[in-house]
């Protein structure tokens, strides 16, 4: 296999256009990078277009094992050089290896298949790695799936696939208009929980065994007052330390897992 070795390859340069939001949305594509992630894709059966990779994945035994189930399971794959490799890469350390990725997107349907149904509804959160570590915690507690409304930062950046660690592909994480959740909510009788600096009743004295969906809002502004109209409960986690709030990846971990707590009780 010839090893690509000018920018001016067509797998260089589509994979460079892939670092911007805009072109991600116009071809439905998205790139991701590393052995652990490419492997979670490998073996979830995502739809791959290409991956790329260098001579050290070739080299490591657990990257030519990866690399050897993508051929079986006819992958196109790109070598390419080191250094055309840390052009496209978006992390500081190179990982040697990245896969382009045809998206495939549930529906608001899919969220709603288990009984009881429990739901993380992101409502303008920015911060990639704060969506990231919310979408890994979710399916660490067993979340039916993620709604995403209009204003949140996009799934497909680098950045906030890198901190789901793979587990974006683990469940459905669903983008969806705000009128056409609200319909839903409401149609499905979930029990919206909002979560709230210090408004509301403490979460631990809060009925969390049936059908809900918990809230989580911009990292500064909140949660938008469509929702909170809705809102079953307005929570808060209390806190006995000198500290007035915290990080919303946090708090939506101490939410899910309080969830967990009194189903399993």
């Amino acid at each position: 296999m010839t090893v690509v070795q000018s920018k001016y390859n067509k797998y260089i340069k589509y994979a460079k256009k892939l670092g911007r939001r805009r072109f991600r949305d116009q071809e439905e594509k998205f790139i991701v990078e590393g052995l652990r992630t490419v492997e979670e894709i490998v073996d979830t059966g995502e739809s791959i277009d290409f991956i790329m990779y260098t001579s050290a994945a070739v080299e490591s035994p657990r990257g030519s094992e990866l690399l050897r189930r993508a051929r079986k399971n006819r992958i196109n794959l790109v070598e390419v050089t080191e250094e055309l490799f840390e052009e496209i890469s978006h992390t500081e350390n190179s990982q040697e290896i990245s896969a382009v990725v045809n998206r495939k997107e549930p529906g608001l349907e899919d969220l709603f298949y288990k009984s009881p149904s429990l739901i993380v509804i992101i409502d303008g959160i920015q911060d990639p790695g704060n969506l990231g570590t919310i979408i890994r915690t979710s399916a660490s507690a067993g979340v039916n799936g993620l709604v995403l409304l209009p204003g949140t930062v996009d799934l497909y950046n680098p950045k906030t696939l890198r901190s789901t660690m793979g587990n974006v592909f683990k469940q459905p994480v669903v983008r969806v208009q705000r009128d056409e959740l609200l319909e839903k909510v409401i149609l499905e009788k979930m029990n919206i929980v909002a979560g709230l600096p210090g408004i509301g009743k403490p979460i631990f004295d809060v009925d969390l065994t049936g059908r809900v969906a918990i809230v989580v809002g911009n990292e500064t502004s909140g949660i938008q007052k469509d929702i909170l109209n809705l809102a079953s409960h307005k929570v808060y986690i209390p806190m006995f330390g000198d500290v007035d709030s915290l990080n919303v990846a946090a708090a939506a971990g101490i939410m899910l897992y309080e969830i967990n707590r009194q189903r399993h009780k």
